[in-house]
């Protein structure tokens, strides 16, 4: 199945996931991550403004105690992160998702030690389809060889396997409200 197709199909399977049981499992998994000793470790966190039927990383955000940056489309498709203080330091932005003020700092990708990232479907090995705008292709390889990079997701967003493409850059684990999978093959940039 193409990219194209699989997106469409595990989107779907997300979006039919009760709100009860998205809400509950966002929690689990924001637990697992604050948890965990690669988060603990982190200076600086980036992570993502839930949209639609993501997995929300609120708690991440605002009660961790990290410093942690969020994404901000600029100039149509490029993403630079900014540093988030309390909910009034939020936008609504680029596709109605609550981003950083203009005002707030940008936090360089060398800066960031661990990155949350979002996705369509994710597999055993680290592989990822996004939604299809390339965002996350394109910032990727500019964090430092020491980031992290966790995949966030419900468990049904996890194939056996999926098509990567040379340049697609894989996570090294996925966090899910099953709990923290080691990715078999997941790389490091």
């Amino acid at each position: 199945m193409d990219k194209s197709a699989l997106r469409k199909e595990f989107l779907a399977k997300r979006k039919a996931l009760l709100d009860e049981l998205k809400n509950k499992y966002s929690k689990q998994i924001c637990g697992h991550i604050m948890n965990m000793p690669q988060f603990e470790r982190a200076k600086t966190v980036a992570a993502y403004s839930a949209i639609g039927s993501e997995v929300d990383l609120s708690p991440v955000v605002f009660e961790s105690g990290k410093e942690i940056a969020l994404p901000v489309c600029v100039e149509g498709d490029t993403l630079v992160f900014k540093k988030v203080g309390d909910k009034t330091t939020l936008e609504n932005g680029t596709f109605g998702i609550a981003e950083p003020k203009e005002t707030q700092p940008e936090i360089l990708p060398e800066e960031i030690d661990l990155i949350l990232v979002p996705g369509a479907v994710f597999d055993k090995s680290g592989g990822r389809i996004g939604y299809g705008k390339g965002y996350y292709d394109r910032i990727l390889p500019h964090l430092s060889k020491e980031c992290t990079i966790i995949g966030v997701a419900y468990s049904l967003q996890i194939a056996d396997e999926i098509e990567t493409e040379p340049h697609d850059i894989k996570v090294s684990l996925i966090v899910t409200e099953e709990g923290i999978h080691e990715c078999i093959n997941g790389a490091s940039i």
